[in-house]
């Protein structure tokens, strides 16, 4: 890793900072000084959980739930990347995000990160691999739904 003004630095200063407050969430780091990437890994804590990763590269933070992820590009500065990829991160450790999962023939084909909004739940993303589809197509279809419960909805005003 390189200078303060990094992405890759002023991730993980702040999200290390973050998750110190949250011993129990287990985060594992891990950096490749080859590629240059830095990978921060939140496992689930329950079995209806989803893991969650971070990756860091000098031009954006892909944040992964499963197969659905969502961007943060450094190109509006790394510093608001940093906090809107670390805002995102915390609340899919929350009850108020659920992400459900179809599969067919046991191959995962389409992902749905889902936010709970007054009464209702509304999309926030929407991933479909179709090929995964495409193999899986004539094999009975499986919805299933997790949700984090790590920390409480209220926490992400406090963090």
């Amino acid at each position: 890793m390189t200078g303060a003004g990094d992405l890759r630095v002023l991730f993980f200063r702040q999200a290390r900072q973050a998750f110190q407050k949250f011993p129990h969430l287990g985060a594992e780091w891990d950096w490749d000084d080859e590629g240059g990437a830095v990978r921060l890994r939140v496992p689930k804590l329950t079995p209806d959980g989803f893991d969650i990763t971070a990756e860091v590269d000098p031009e954006e933070i892909t944040v992964f739930a499963l197969g659905a992820h969502d961007h943060f590009q450094a190109q509006d500065g790394p510093e608001a990347a940093v906090q809107e990829a670390l805002g995102f991160l915390f609340r899919l450790l929350t009850p108020s995000v659920r992400l459900r999962v179809r599969s067919r023939g046991g191959r995962p084909y389409c992902w749905e990160l889902e936010a709970r909004e007054g009464g209702s739940w509304k999309c926030l993303s929407h991933v479909v691999n179709v090929t995964d589809w495409l193999l899986g197509l004539f094999k009975p279809r499986v919805k299933q739904v997790y949700q984090n419960r790590a920390l409480p909805p209220d926490n992400l005003r406090r963090r």
